[in-house]
């Protein structure tokens, strides 16, 4: 760590099951260094198994769970969290998302720093701010409050129907406030892509709310659900 970086702080600012983030300092530019546990594969390995024995049994014993291939959303999870393992895919979407909001002063995505990430640690840009989950939006007027709404929503959907590929786990603590019209994005371990098939259907899934063409939901609806896959 000391041949790699000028400063690193030893506590953690965050910490999750698979891994946690370290707040560090190299090539004189301010970097989080998301660093995975040592225990983190193996563990996932067992619980998966686990997971599919349990579908086995409620696929079997659990007579409301029969319209559900339980086994396929065991795999679908599966492949999703293996993913999230190796930290050069949540890297190269990272990279890919900042493309697209390159041109976007609004949005920050962080850089990778390439030369210092592998499979088990992620090295980016540290991005300032207050996560969405803290902010004490009760002092904050509402033309602050209607901006910053509005600046997610549109995040959002550049995401999904500008690029196709957007930020599947949007929770509080994944989005950074700089301010009520300027966010940064962080967490890429799990990104959805939408075909334009997909888009054109979910283009017209929200139509059809507006419009309450009721009759056309389920259809439309399920064509959107089929076309989402977690990377």
């Amino acid at each position: 760590i000391d041949e790699i970086f000028e400063r690193f702080d030893d506590t953690p600012v965050a910490a999750a099951s698979i891994g946690q983030v370290h707040r560090a300092r190299i090539g004189g530019r301010e970097v989080a260094v998301k660093v995975q546990r040592p225990e983190a594969h193996d563990t996932i390995t067992a619980d998966i198994a686990l997971l599919h024995q349990l579908a086995r049994v409620a696929a079997q014993r659990v007579r409301r769970l029969r319209f559900i291939d339980t086994s396929a959303v065991v795999d679908e999870f599966a492949k999703a969290i293996r993913q999230e393992l190796d930290y050069r895919v949540e890297a190269r979407n990272v990279q890919a998302a900042s493309q697209v909001f390159a041109d976007d002063d609004h949005v920050v995505v962080p850089q990778v720093h390439w030369q210092v990430t592998t499979a088990r640690v992620l090295v980016l840009d540290w991005v300032d701010g207050q996560t969405l989950g803290r902010l004490d939006l009760a002092t904050w007027s509402d033309g602050d409050r209607t901006t910053l709404a509005a600046r997610l929503s549109d995040t959002w959907m550049r995401m999904v129907f500008g690029a196709g590929t957007f930020h599947a786990d949007p929770h509080p603590a994944n989005i950074i406030v700089q301010g009520p019209d300027r966010i940064g994005l962080i967490d890429f371990g799990m990104v959805g892509q939408l075909s334009t098939r997909d888009r054109q259907a979910a283009v017209h899934l929200f139509l059809d709310c507006v419009d309450q063409n009721l009759e056309r939901l389920p259809r439309r609806a399920a064509v959107v659900g089929g076309g989402y896959i977690a990377v």
